[in-house]
């Protein structure tokens, strides 16, 4: 009796998991047109190679509002571990900018890397942030909407090497 039971249970639990996982995917792909993950985190795994280990993947999805915005995330970092980020702004709005400060919040004596010092063609980015940084904060400026902006996303992916 308590086989049958069990059976019944992971056969639920089975059944229940399929539904979800089928629901993410399907609001995934509907999604899809403007922000493609999958290729977004394909074309960034090519910056890591030869060197560095895949870690992880953060999609930022932004939708322009009327006003200005600024999105974060505080990354950890350890000293023992040598990272390298890739930002994939291929999707990210025009006139947005990506700042990278040491700690945990943006000041200007801390920062360490900044989108404006590159050329705005340029899709990818990389930084390797130094082994001693601790934390780190990704700022993200987004520009107010405006008649030919559009909402999009960013794709920042982590690698590393021992």
């Amino acid at each position: 009796m308590k086989q049958v039971f069990l059976i019944v249970i992971l056969l639920a639990f089975s059944f229940s998991h399929a539904r979800i996982s089928y629901s993410n995917t399907a609001k995934a792909k509907s999604k899809s047109a403007t922000c493609p993950a999958k290729s977004l985190v394909n074309e960034s795994k090519e910056l890591l190679k030869p060197d560095f280990i895949y870690d992880g993947f953060k999609l930022i999805k932004i939708k322009l509002r009327d006003e200005p915005q600024i999105r974060g995330i505080v990354v950890p970092v350890s000293p023992e571990v040598e990272f390298r980020y890739i930002f994939n702004r291929s999707h990210l709005p025009e006139g947005s900018e990506i700042n990278v400060y040491r700690g945990n919040r943006a000041s200007a004596d801390t920062r360490q890397f900044s989108s404006v010092d590159s050329e705005d063609s340029e899709s990818m980015l990389v930084y390797k942030p130094e082994r001693d940084l601790g934390m780190m904060y990704i700022e993200f400026k987004i520009p107010a909407k405006s008649k030919e902006s559009r909402s999009g996303c960013v794709c920042v992916l982590a690698g590393y090497r021992m």
